[in-house]
């Protein structure tokens, strides 16, 4: 058996140190990736929930004002006209 010279001996443990810290950051950008997956998720489950709210509201407006669209510019309600009947 022979033996490694100091010099080779601290490259060999440069290169096992190395491995190691890399696996740890592996080990914790697979941590981060998981996490920013489940954030994801739950924000995509929030935009849905959002969403069904915004159409329950705007099915609410519609049976309380009539047939119409919200104006986001000035907050009013602006009733869809009939194509058929001539404006007063």
């Amino acid at each position: 058996m022979l033996r490694l010279t100091k010099k080779e001996q601290d490259s060999v443990m440069k290169f096992s140190s190395k491995y190691i810290s890399v696996h740890n950051e592996i080990i914790k950008v697979e941590k981060s990736i998981k996490q920013l997956e489940e954030k994801s998720s739950n924000l995509v489950k929030e935009l849905q929930d959002c969403r069904d709210e915004e159409k329950k509201f705007m099915e609410s407006m519609s049976e309380k004002y009539g047939p119409g669209v919200l104006n986001p510019m000035n907050l009013c309600w602006e009733k869809k006209l009939n194509e058929n009947v001539i404006p007063k």
